[in-house]
């Protein structure tokens, strides 16, 4: 289980963070939190296919979007 205290204070004052973790998940993110205080947002998918999906739904409206892999045994980072 991952989480973040900080996200309840920031998703109040910031309903754009929640509109970002709300879209993550409805393109297909098995995960989604904020990062540190915020404002990054970051999402975990344990399917390639999926990557894409989110990465073109998010470009329409945020700034800065990017997809990155992780390196290492992919098990590891699996939930």
């Amino acid at each position: 289980v991952a989480g973040n205290v900080l996200e309840n204070v920031t998703l109040k004052s910031y309903p754009q963070v929640k509109h970002i973790k709300d879209q993550m998940k409805r393109f297909g993110a098995d995960l989604v939190l904020m990062s540190g205080s915020g404002p990054t947002v970051f999402g975990l998918v344990q399917h390639d296919s999926r990557l894409q999906r989110i990465y073109n739904g998010l470009r329409g409206f945020c700034d800065q979007v990017f997809a990155v892999r992780m390196l290492g045994e992919r098990e590891r980072f699996l939930y």
